[in-house]
Protein backbone atom coordinates (compact mmCIF):
# COMPACT_ATOMS: atom_id res chain seq x y z
CA UNK A 1 0.00 0.00 0.00
CA UNK A 2 1.34 3.46 -0.74
CA UNK A 3 0.91 5.32 2.35
CA UNK A 4 0.56 8.65 0.03
CA UNK A 5 -2.77 7.33 -1.01
CA UNK A 6 -4.18 8.06 2.61
CA UNK A 7 -6.38 11.33 2.78
CA UNK A 8 -5.30 14.14 3.97
CA UNK A 9 -8.02 13.19 7.16
CA UNK A 10 -6.73 9.76 7.45
CA UNK A 11 -2.94 11.56 7.88
CA UNK A 12 -4.27 13.85 10.52
CA UNK A 13 -6.11 10.78 12.67
CA UNK A 14 -2.57 9.28 12.52
CA UNK A 15 -0.56 11.82 13.63
CA UNK A 16 -2.77 12.50 16.08
CA UNK A 17 -2.61 8.30 16.73
CA UNK A 18 0.84 9.23 17.49
CA UNK A 19 0.65 11.69 19.78
CA UNK A 20 1.72 10.65 22.99
CA UNK A 21 -0.54 13.81 24.64
CA UNK A 22 -3.49 12.45 22.64
CA UNK A 23 -5.62 10.16 24.33
CA UNK A 24 -8.59 8.35 23.05
CA UNK A 25 -10.75 8.46 20.35
CA UNK A 26 -12.48 11.49 22.71
CA UNK A 27 -9.61 13.63 22.20
CA UNK A 28 -9.13 13.06 18.84
CA UNK A 29 -12.20 13.33 17.78
CA UNK A 30 -12.39 16.63 19.44
CA UNK A 31 -8.72 17.70 18.14
CA UNK A 32 -10.50 16.65 14.36
CA UNK A 33 -14.05 18.39 15.01
CA UNK A 34 -16.07 15.37 14.53
CA UNK A 35 -17.58 12.45 16.32
CA UNK A 36 -15.92 9.44 18.06
CA UNK A 37 -18.82 7.60 15.35
CA UNK A 38 -16.43 9.25 12.76
CA UNK A 39 -13.05 8.57 14.26
CA UNK A 40 -13.77 4.74 14.32
CA UNK A 41 -14.73 5.22 10.60
CA UNK A 42 -11.63 6.92 9.56
CA UNK A 43 -9.90 3.96 11.61
CA UNK A 44 -11.56 1.46 9.98
CA UNK A 45 -11.33 3.16 6.11
CA UNK A 46 -7.40 3.34 6.88
CA UNK A 47 -7.24 -0.32 7.48
CA UNK A 48 -9.20 -1.16 4.48
CA UNK A 49 -6.76 1.43 2.40
CA UNK A 50 -3.86 -0.95 3.90
CA UNK A 51 -5.52 -4.48 2.75
CA UNK A 52 -6.32 -5.15 6.26
CA UNK A 53 -10.00 -6.64 6.97
CA UNK A 54 -11.54 -5.29 10.50
CA UNK A 55 -10.11 -7.44 13.11
CA UNK A 56 -6.63 -7.77 11.96
CA UNK A 57 -5.14 -4.81 12.81
CA UNK A 58 -4.78 -3.00 16.20
CA UNK A 59 -4.52 0.90 16.76
CA UNK A 60 -1.00 -0.65 18.15
CA UNK A 61 -0.08 -1.56 14.91
CA UNK A 62 -1.61 1.36 13.19
CA UNK A 63 0.78 3.83 15.14
CA UNK A 64 3.66 1.10 14.44
CA UNK A 65 3.13 1.65 11.07
CA UNK A 66 2.62 5.54 11.00
CA UNK A 67 5.66 5.83 12.22
CA UNK A 68 7.83 3.31 10.38
CA UNK A 69 5.89 5.28 7.03
CA UNK A 70 6.01 9.24 8.48
CA UNK A 71 8.23 10.40 5.91
CA UNK A 72 6.29 9.32 3.18
CA UNK A 73 3.33 10.00 5.02
CA UNK A 74 4.81 13.86 5.43
CA UNK A 75 3.67 13.62 9.07
CA UNK A 76 4.93 15.34 11.70
CA UNK A 77 5.37 13.23 14.93
CA UNK A 78 6.11 14.60 18.48
CA UNK A 79 9.85 15.22 19.50
CA UNK A 80 11.76 12.08 20.80
CA UNK A 81 11.42 12.98 24.52
CA UNK A 82 7.84 13.78 24.10
CA UNK A 83 7.19 9.99 24.53
CA UNK A 84 8.31 9.42 27.48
Amino acid sequence: MNAVALTPRSRELLRLLCDPRVCGQKQIAHAMGVTTGTVKLYVQQIFRRLGLAPGQGSTRWLVLWAVAHRDELKIQLPAKGDFL
